[in-house]
């Protein structure tokens, strides 16, 4: 038996047209001109998750507690904080990646390392038919080495790619 382990996480996409922002009855719900970063504003958010409804990636969530909307932030503080060396100025969620799968930059700079790694490896955006142009890509699995057998992933299908010969074989493929 094949076991496929793939952890997809929800977090915002900070898309380049959001259908979060338009939807917001107070304008708690914001993109930044100077970087594209989708945030709230908590002082003004009033909970009413419209801007959840509203995304097509399941972004948003409401703090029952606090009575607002909650998102990614993409850890704006840190990522601007001078104080921090610059290796250091990237989002938590890449800093805190065991493998290193996660890779931060800026997409508008062709020669940034997640724009190669985006070109090189064919990486692709979410649901391009919602036409929201989010900033998140992905990349196709890499191909991985399970028990001394190569396997891969077909990006069209998600199905794995194994040798013909290995194709019932054992053991589980994680995510790399």
């Amino acid at each position: 038996m094949l076991v496929q382990t793939i952890h997809f996480p929800k977090s915002c996409l900070h898309c380049e047209e959001p259908p979060c922002v338009p939807v917001c009855p107070t304008g708690a719900s914001y993109k930044r001109a100077e970087d594209g970063i989708v945030l709230v504003d908590y002082d003004k958010c009033i909970g009413c998750s419209y801007c959840s409804w509203a995304c097509p990636y399941g972004a948003r969530e409401l703090d029952a507690e606090r009575k607002v909307m909650t998102k990614c932030t993409l850890c704006v503080d840190r990522i601007y904080d001078e104080l921090l060396p610059p290796q250091d100025r990237k989002p938590a969620y890449v800093k805190a990646c065991p493998t290193g799968a996660r890779l931060f930059g800026d997409i508008k700079d062709a020669n940034s390392e997640v724009s190669k790694a985006i070109r090189e490896r064919g990486g692709y955006q979410l649901m391009p038919e919602w036409e929201t142009q989010p900033a998140n890509h992905y990349l196709p699995r890499a191909v991985v080495s399970v028990s001394g057998r190569d396997v891969g992933m077909d990006v069209e299908t998600g199905h794995l790619q194994m040798p013909a010969d290995d194709a019932d074989a054992p053991g589980p493929v994680m995510e790399t």
